[in-house]
């Protein structure tokens, strides 16, 4: 799959491409997670080590404290320090939530809806999470390390959307019933380009993975994936179930049916969220 060099929708979208392209201010991808990716490579970094580069931001430190004492972690005590964090949850987990509270505070002043912008982001972080735990139980898995942060960007193109588009995007979220369209398919109606594409031409502005590129923009449709359908597939599941479970209803097993996953997986997928921690 080549880089992407422009849009693939049809031409009622130029005038969103040309708005999103004109923006010389869209944040780059945060500087700060290459330094931790850099450190967690080097076998000899320690908790202290990767503490001290992440508490030189202080937005940062706060934005991550706060997710780590979310509910979905379950500590029934409040963790008030970066290396207290790191050692309670592991090199890979902190470096997973860096990167989220990064991409979080790149928008946090622009965000119209605080409210809204909670919503997206607690479910995106459950998405990640789930589909950590749906690679690892499926008998057709991804690589672990990429699929938190396909679950946490999924929808990052809804975040560019409503900054970028907040009447159009609010027209769509009336327009939205569960019982016939998907925000996908109202988004596009409306503005001739749906979040799942916007995404995926973030994430390749930041020049991320080709196959987490592929992955965002067909995590609707993951048999249309070329680089990465399995996780795409795996994205698409995790987004379902993660809302299943936390609204405690019936999870459609059509979704799951491309990872070769029976009942017993979503089953033990669950039995492994609520053995770490997880909250509805």
């Amino acid at each position: 799959m080549a880089r992407l060099s422009s849009p693939t929708t049809a031409a009622a979208t130029t005038d969103v491409w040309g708005q999103l392209r004109g923006r010389r201010d869209l944040p780059a991808f945060p500087a700060v997670i290459n330094e931790i990716n850099a450190l967690l490579l080097d076998p000899t970094t320690s908790a202290g080590d990767l503490s001290e580069v992440i508490c030189r931001d202080q937005s940062l430190t706060a934005k991550l404290l706060k997710l780590v004492n979310a509910a979905y972690y379950g500590f029934h005590r409040q963790i008030t320090g970066i290396q207290e964090a790191v050692s309670l949850l592991g090199f890979e987990e902190m470096q997973s939530l860096a990167l989220a509270a990064s991409v979080m505070g790149m928008w946090d002043n622009s965000m119209g809806d605080p409210e809204l912008h909670a919503r997206l982001w607690d479910h995106s972080i459950a998405a990640g999470r789930v589909a950590r735990e749906i690679a690892i139980v499926s008998p057709r898995s991804a690589e672990v390390a990429d699929v938190f942060i396909g679950g946490l960007l999924h929808d990052i193109g809804k975040v560019v959307l409503q900054i970028e588009f907040p009447t159009e995007c609010a027209e769509a979220m009336e327009r939205l019933s569960p019982e016939n369209q998907s925000s996908t398919e109202v988004e596009t109606g409306i503005l001739g380009v749906g979040h799942a594409e916007v995404g995926a031409w973030l994430l390749d502005r930041w020049q991320l993975p080709l196959e987490l590129v592929d992955a965002v923009r067909w995590h609707h449709a993951p048999e249309c994936a070329e680089t990465a359908p399995v996780l795409a597939a795996i994205l698409r599941a995790a987004t379902d179930l993660a809302r299943c479970l936390s609204e405690e209803r019936e999870l459609d097993s059509a979704g799951l049916e491309p990872l070769g996953m029976e009942e017993r997986h979503v089953l033990e997928i669950s039995d492994r969220l609520v053995a770490g921690g997880w909250r509805r």
